[in-house]
């Protein structure tokens, strides 16, 4: 009888180690913005390829040009382990610029834009819409930034709070 608890119980710990390794494997590369190797592509979601692991997930941006991933994350549990962008640091103005470019063309519709500004003590772009719901947010970062940048960029945007939105009146200006 002992003999086979010790089997067991050798037998549960060989399994917690081999589940260590394969985990912090795939979350290195996470990490370094490759691939996962023990893991099973399942997908996309959007520009995002999903790949399933043991009891986590993985996702990562691929520039379907060159190949190279731009973004990685993973999931245990429904929680964030891992968010990397493969960007340098945007900086506000840089955000502001592709603001500007987009609503300078032709066919932009800029009848919910008031004024867009880079607050530079808080280190954001505030833009000013008449509607100023949630709904409408979503809508001018997804209009703005995806003809430029692409989903990691706009990913970038939200996790690091570079937009504040203020409900604006018409012909307002920002001071």
């Amino acid at each position: 009888m002992k003999k086979q608890t010790k089997i067991i119980l050798i037998a549960i710990i060989s399994f917690i180690v081999l589940y260590g390794v394969i985990f912090l494997t795939d979350m290195n590369r996470v990490k370094q913005l490759k691939k996962p190797i023990f893991c099973i592509e399942n997908g996309n979601m959007g520009s995002m390829r999903k790949f399933d692991g043991l009891g986590y997930k993985i996702g990562l941006d691929i520039n379907a040009t060159t190949g190279e991933v731009t973004y990685g994350q993973m999931t245990m549990l429904g929680q964030f382990i891992v968010k990397l962008y493969k960007e340098e640091e945007v900086s506000p103005a840089e955000v502001n610029n592709f603001i500007i470019d987009y609503f300078s063309k032709e066919k932009s519709d800029n009848s919910n834009l008031v004024f867009n500004y880079v607050d530079n003590e808080n280190n954001v772009v505030v833009v000013g819409l008449l509607d100023n719901s949630d709904k409408k947010q979503e809508e001018f970062i997804y209009k703005v930034f995806s003809s430029c940048c692409g989903s990691t960029y706009i990913k970038y945007i939200e996790d690091n709070n570079m937009i504040r939105f203020e409900k604006a009146e018409p012909n307002q200006n920002h001071n």
